[in-house]
Formats: structure tokens, sequence, C-alpha cells
């Protein structure tokens, strides 16, 4: 937006010292602007410094473009500097644009809840052939009738070991970000709980007399059903916590309007 203030980090290493540091700013295809690092920061082998580019202050017309580019040289004297110039980057001015970043974070959120339905849905298609066998061993028994299914529990087994290694890695993903790190031992739980117990013993119920079958088949039908239970309340906890990430950068836009204007 036109008041917003653009953060940029910058950081560079060099081994003869950092002589120059410094963020360059083109208004549409006007001359460029330079906002330098003060000189008694540089000098050191290794700098990191944060540009604030204030754009209320330029007073910009909405639909402006600003492109900006970070530079930096060394202090090599012979045969000169070294010099080295980032990808330039443009900004477009717009008075409804949301807060800088939201676009990564809406990324981030819908690969993260898309991975979560995705198993969600495995996990569905996986527990209802579960509960199909599991009555149809209950039949046979009352019809003393031979079960045809074993090979199927096997791949079922293997198919509920699959979805706990998948949780497990989304676990981890999920404690790689201060929010999310909340679900993480939830999601672990259902993986090590009821997702691993329930694919032990439908492996197991392949090689089991038919009354002894119908039994593991009724305990793994109760525990895919508490994963799917379990799974849920970890998504709409997700969904709460993705809205408190989004609205969160909106009140760091706020926070620095309000800095800048207590400066």
């Amino acid at each position: 937006r036109p008041d917003d203030v653009v953060n940029v980090q910058a950081s560079v290493v060099d081994d003869f010292g950092v002589d120059a540091l410094e963020l360059q700013y083109q208004i549409q295809q006007g001359d460029p602007h330079i906002i330098a690092v003060p000189a008694d920061k540089l000098g050191v082998l290794s700098l990191a410094h944060q540009f604030d580019l204030d754009l209320e202050s330029l007073q910009l017309a909405h639909g402006t473009t600003v492109t900006i580019r970070v530079r930096a040289a060394d202090q090599r004297e012979v045969p000169g500097p070294n010099e080295v110039w980032s990808e330039p980057r443009v900004i477009m001015i717009d008075r409804s644009a949301k807060p800088l970043g939201s676009d990564v974070v809406a990324e981030r959120q819908q690969q993260l809840r898309q991975k979560l339905q995705q198993i969600q849905a495995d996990l569905k298609q996986n527990h209802a052939k579960v509960a199909e066998l599991k009555t149809e061993a209950n039949d046979d028994i009352r019809m003393q009738l031979q079960f045809g299914h074993d090979k199927e529990l096997a791949t079922l087994a293997d198919g509920q070991a699959d979805l706990a290694e998948r949780l497990e890695e989304l676990a981890s993903e999920f404690a790689e970000h201060p929010l999310y790190s909340n679900l993480t031992e939830e999601t672990r739980e259902v993986a090590r709980g009821e997702l691993t117990e329930s694919a032990e013993g439908t492996r197991k119920s392949a090689e089991m007399p038919l009354k002894e079958k119908a039994g593991e088949l009724a305990k793994a039908d109760q525990q895919l059903a508490q994963a799917e239970a379990d799974l849920a309340a970890i998504e709409q906890k997700f969904d709460e916590l993705a809205k408190i990430e989004t609205e969160l950068l909106e009140i760091n836009r706020l926070a620095q309007q309000f800095e800048k204007k207590a400066e």
C-alpha cells in the first residue's frame, strides 16, 4: 500500500572486508535513489542490515512501480573493489494490497492444508475398506464360510503404515513454524498411536483364525475411526492458527505504521 514500510534484509560476507552496502530504489523510470549503510558499520568481514523503505514518505500514487536492488562492494585495492548486485525486485503500489509477505504465507498454509486433507481422504478410504472386511468376516462366521481377503488385509496394513509415515513428515513440517509447532505432538500421537497400532493389528489379522480375525478388525476399525476424529480436530486447530498467522501480518503492518507515526 502507499503507506507501507518495505523491510529489505541484506547480508554480505567478504574476505577483504565490506566497504559499501546500499539499497537502490527507482520510481517508475526515474533516477535511482540510494539508502546506504553508515560508514561506521562498514569495514567488517560480514554484515547483516535491514533497510526500511518508507513508501509513504515517497508519496506514491496508486499503480506506481518501484524497483529495488541491493549493492555491495568490498575493500580490495588492486585492481579495484569487487562489486555485486542483487536481482531487481519490482513493487507495485496498490491501495488495497494485502500485507507484504501474505502471498508466501498463504502458499505455505495451502501446502500444509492440502497434505493434511489428502492424508484424511486416504485414511477415510482405508477405514471404509477395513470396516467392510470386518462386516464380511462376521458374516462368514455366521454363515460358516471361508474368508478370502487376507491379501487385501496386508495391503490395507501397508496403507496404514504409509499414512503414519506421512503424518510423521507433516508433524516435522509443523515443528518448523512457531505457530504450527503446537500441532506437532498431536499429529505424531496419531501416527505413532492409532495408525501404527491399526497397521500392526490389520497385518496380524491376515494370519488369524476367522473369529480372532473379526475381533482384530473390529479393533482396527475403532482405531481408524479415532484417527479420523483426531485429524479432523487437528485440521480445525490448523485453520484457527492459519487465521491468526494471516491476522498477524496485518497487525505487523499496523505496528510499523504506529512506530513510524510515533517517531
